[in-house]
């Protein structure tokens, strides 16, 4: 079982995008298009990684997704890519960010960036290949 990955963004191009990368990288992939089916699903898949972008359906919802992993005890420890195109949030929220341990990618990216970030995140776990444990792989799907 491929290592597994959750995209949490509300746009189309951008999850289409990150759909192919990954799954070309040899990742599953996991899309979620709003915080709503995020929050409903992410527990019962236990991704090795998140990948958010903090500006979703509303200013807030991002965050709000954040903070209700921050709290989630199954959750708390998924390494988490935050990112957005909105540089000044990201900027203003950095030094809270990186404290907790996320890390922060602007949008822009270079897809190879974000591909160096989930080796470097998910240790034990390549592309393509079963995670070092069973955590992190994709427990299952849902709608």
């Amino acid at each position: 079982m491929s290592t597994c990955v959750a995209v949490i963004d509300d746009d189309p191009a951008c999850r289409e995008l990150l759909h192919d990368l990954l799954s070309e990288e040899g990742y599953a992939v996991h899309l979620f298009p709003d915080s709503a089916t995020a929050a409903r699903c992410l527990r019962e898949l236990a991704p090795a990684a998140i990948i958010l972008d903090v500006r979703l359906e509303n200013p807030t919802a991002g965050w709000e997704v954040l903070a209700d992993l921050r709290h989630d005890p199954v959750l708390h420890a998924t390494p988490v890519v935050v990112y957005s195109a909105d540089l000044r949030a990201l900027q203003e929220r950095a030094a809270d960010l990186e404290r907790q341990g996320y890390t922060i990618l602007a949008k822009p990216f270079d897809v190879d960036d974000l591909l160096v970030l989930l080796q470097q995140l998910v240790p034990g776990a390549s592309p393509g290949s079963p995670a070092a444990t069973g955590a992190g792989r994709c427990a299952r799907g849902c709608a």
